[in-house]
């Protein structure tokens, strides 16, 4: 991939609490209001109330990302495990009102193709069962808005994601903690961010034929705090999660959406756990 200017990677994500309107869902929120060139950016999640006790294989999200003028366009995406080689990665991006979804996986500093590999089926176990994500909200806006953590012109997916923290693809695997791990003082996650300006060429296309570029407008690497990210309402939240995603009118059956993405070169060494510390993401 190319390298990133100065001016749009390492911005801080600050902590907040944001409470959604329409559900009641009380996130812990990491986001930045964007400067130098860079959008604004916010991501918050909740975790079930014993996260901290066992490992959670899932929680409740929500992504609001900056769109550069009021055609909404762009894409943005986090990184699972902090880091963007082996890491299982999700984006999104906006496309006639509304907003689609994929997961993304590549072994190098390559661009993503989709998780799973063509068939989007590589890597499905009882160990390692597929990552499955689930619309609780969606919400296109070009508007002047002055709600907290809130853009002019955004786009915003509120969403269950299961099986997310742990993923298998070909030789490689990874299970991301939030329990409280002995020698630690806290349960922190690494996560990773990224945002572009511009969105997909072919938007409609959630799989393979999917075309984007470069995350020109921001992008990171924090430590979450789980401390205040457990919910004893998650359960009932879940039950919000009924609509199944890419309801827009993704079509990837279509002849147009079948190109194949250029393959990537072989994965370079897996970065060891303290690396994944430190690594930035640069997709």
């Amino acid at each position: 991939m190319l390298a990133g200017s100065a001016a749009a990677q390492d911005l801080t994500l600050s902590l907040s609490i944001y409470t959604d309107a329409k559900t009641g869902i009380n996130f812990t929120n990491w986001g930045t209001p964007g400067a130098n060139g860079a959008g604004a950016f916010n991501f918050g999640f909740v975790l079930p109330p014993d996260a901290l006790q066992k490992d959670a294989t899932e929680y409740i999200g929500r992504l609001q990302c900056q769109s550069s003028n009021a055609s909404t366009t762009g894409w943005c995406g986090i990184a699972h495990g902090g880091h963007m080689p082996s890491d299982l990665l999700l984006m999104v991006w906006p496309y006639n009102g509304h907003v689609y979804t994929s997961f993304r996986f590549v072994g190098d500093y390559f661009k993503p193709s989709l998780f799973g590999g063509e068939t989007g089926s590589n890597g499905t176990s009882a160990a390692f069962p597929a990552p499955v994500l689930s619309v609780i909200s969606t919400a296109v806006s070009t508007a002047a808005n002055t709600t907290a953590n809130a853009s002019s012109s955004f786009y915003e997916i509120i969403y269950r994601c299961q099986n997310c923290w742990s993923w298998q693809q070909g030789s490689y695997n990874e299970s991301v903690h939030t329990a409280l791990q002995p020698g630690d003082a806290e349960s922190v996650l690494v996560l990773g961010w990224a945002q572009a300006t511009k969105g997909p060429t072919n938007p409609a296309c959630t799989g393979n034929g999917l075309n984007f570029g470069f995350h020109d407008s921001g992008y990171g690497q924090w430590g979450a705090s789980l401390s205040n990210a457990t919910r004893t309402g998650y359960e009932a939240w879940t039950k919000l999660a009924t609509q199944v995603p890419n309801l827009g009118g993704s079509n990837d059956t279509a002849a147009s959406c079948q190109a194949k993405a250029a393959p990537s070169a072989a994965p370079s060494a897996v970065p060891t756990a303290a690396a994944r510390r430190t690594v930035k993401v640069d997709w």
